[in-house]
C-alpha cells in the first residue's frame, strides 16, 4: 500500500516535455502523449510545422496551428484537464 502511494505522489510532480517533429512516427508521439496524460503526467508539448503536416496527412486529426486553440484541441482529443496539457508551436 505504501509503495502506491509513494508512486501515485511521485506521478502527480512529474512534468515532460514532449516534442514532435515532422518524423513518419508521429503515432508514437500522439500515443505517448496519451500514456503520459492518462498517468496525470504534466506535459510541455512542442508540435513543429512538419509535425502538423504529418498528423494532417497520418492521423485523422486536425490540430489548429495557432498555440491557444492547440492546447484546447489536444484537451478536447484526450480529454484531460486544461492544466495539464502546456502547447506550443516550434
Amino acid at each position: 500500500m505504501s509503495s502506491t502511494k509513494n508512486r501515485d505522489n511521485l506521478e502527480s510532480r512529474l512534468s515532460i516535455t514532449l516534442a514532435i517533429t515532422g518524423a513518419s512516427g508521429v503515432q508514437y508521439g500522439l500515443r505517448l502523449l496519451q500514456c503520459l496524460l492518462a498517468a496525470d503526467i504534466k506535459v510541455y508539448l512542442m508540435i513543429s510545422k512538419a509535425a502538423h503536416l504529418v498528423i494532417a496527412t497520418e492521423t485523422d486529426l486536425k490540430l489548429p496551428s495557432k498555440v491557444g486553440l492547440l492546447g484546447k484541441a489536444l484537451i478536447d482529443v484526450f480529454s484531460q484537464q486544461t492544466e495539464q496539457v502546456m502547447a506550443g508551436n516550434c
